[in-house]
């Protein structure tokens, strides 16, 4: 493929008059002078539709009081941050742990919480429950 021919100096545009040109603004609209093809181009001033106010949204609380005036907020309870435990076994051991997992049809960190929770070290509810999600795929209904 044969590359076109170079413009010459004459022919080629400026890259600030060409973005005035597509802007709509041209180097004479208002500016003179040896710096009129340098100097700032003012974009017409568009029109606008005034913003819509945003709508306010009711306080949910309130809205429980007034369907049910003896309703009470119940306080929920304090959550703790899971903290991470990173640790560094051999191959053999991960493939082991990772066979038992897939034995019992649970996750390897449940097979690791609940025997820490067999050697009798306290460990959370919640960090005996399997959270994973089923996925789409193998969903029944």
């Amino acid at each position: 493929m044969a590359r076109p021919p170079l413009k010459s100096r004459k022919d080629r545009v400026d890259p600030a008059e060409a973005l005035r040109l597509v802007q709509g603004v041209t180097a004479d609209a208002g500016h003179t002078g040896p710096n009129a093809a340098t100097a700032p181009a003012t974009a017409p001033v568009k029109a606008t539709e005034p913003t819509p106010a945003p709508v306010p949204r009711p306080d949910p609380i309130k809205v429980v009081q007034r369907v049910n005036p003896e309703a009470r907020p119940v306080p929920a309870p304090p959550r703790e941050k899971s903290i991470n435990l990173n640790i560094r076994v051999r191959p053999r051991t991960i493939r082991s742990l990772g066979t038992v997992a897939e034995q019992q049809g649970t996750t390897t960190k449940n097979v690791v919480m609940k025997a820490l929770a067999d050697a009798g070290i306290e460990v959370d509810e919640l960090d005996l429950v399997d959270r994973r999600t089923v996925p789409w795929h193998q969903r029944e209904g």
